[in-house]
């Protein structure tokens, strides 16, 4: 059954008080533990003695570390090609195979993300300047798994008329696309989230679709940033969620959390 993130917490002000270090670590940990009804374990502490807490999802599936190696077994990569790009969902490639869709702000680190689960190079189109991804990519993996590459959005120097486009072909794929399993959040570790960025979850939760969120960009030398922008993230769900989605941690250049993710796309998919 599927588990939807929703809006509407009540438990305010915990990771306030965390990041001050006023809350006693056990206390801290029972609270968020009730919160999200999951096992929390600490990370490294943070500069002014906070910690910082990953989560394990809401199907018990999957679980995040500082380490590029998990022990749950996870989807092996054995072929993946690139199968069409399509300007609405209605030309879309028709199949009856889940798809998995990654989607964030223009400059989020996607295509890489999704090159490095693939283990390839240039299979998703990576570039320097932002929104460069204009169309719904299809690529077919392991032949019964297609990876959806949507155009990001935010700051891509296009034109006005160019975004409205865009957002409406992303907006009519989530809402009608039948074969989609879940949906992957892309959002730079490196900076908080931006008000664009908790609108889209907001969306999301709205139509009941169901999603995850990946922390990109998250090197080990972006440790320090990454933990504070993720607590600053579960305050944020503590304040206004019931439920909070998924989040991994994940850096196409240290291969961090890329086992994890591909373990969650399996086991979501065998259990949808």
């Amino acid at each position: 059954m599927i588990q939807f993130a929703s809006k509407q917490g009540t438990n305010h002000g915990i990771m306030t008080r965390l990041a001050t270090g006023s809350l006693d670590v056990i206390e801290i940990i029972h609270k968020i533990t009730s919160f999200l009804n999951a096992t929390i374990i600490p990370l490294d502490l943070l500069s002014n003695g906070a910690y910082a807490f990953v989560q394990k999802n809401r199907f018990d599936l999957f679980y995040t570390t500082r380490s590029k190696k998990t022990t749950t077994s996870y989807m092996k990569i054995q072929h993946s090609v690139f199968v069409s790009s399509s300007t609405s969902y209605k030309n879309c490639a028709h199949h009856t195979h889940p798809e998995i869709v990654f989607i964030g702000r223009s400059n989020v680190g996607k295509s890489s993300l999704i090159n490095a689960l693939l283990e390839r190079k240039q299979l998703a189109k990576v570039s320097k300047t932002p929104g460069k991804t204009a169309l719904i990519n299809h690529f077919l993996v392991n032949n019964g798994i297609h990876f959806v590459d949507l155009p990001g959005y935010g700051w891509a120097q296009v034109s006005h008329a160019t975004k409205i486009k865009w957002e409406k072909m992303v907006r009519d794929y989530l809402l009608y696309r039948t074969q989609i399993k879940t949906v992957f959040l892309l959002l730079d570790s490196k900076i908080p989230s931006q008000k664009i960025d908790l609108d889209f979850m907001d969306w999301l939760s709205a139509h009941r679709i169901p999603f995850a969120i990946i922390l990109t960009k998250a090197d080990k030398k972006n440790t320090m940033r990454s933990q504070k922008n993720y607590c600053t993230l579960m305050h944020n769900f503590m304040e206004n969620w019931t439920t909070s989605p998924s989040v991994f941690f994940a850096s196409a250049y240290d291969k961090l959390g890329l086992q994890d993710i591909l373990s969650y796309i399996e086991k979501v998919i065998a259990t949808t």
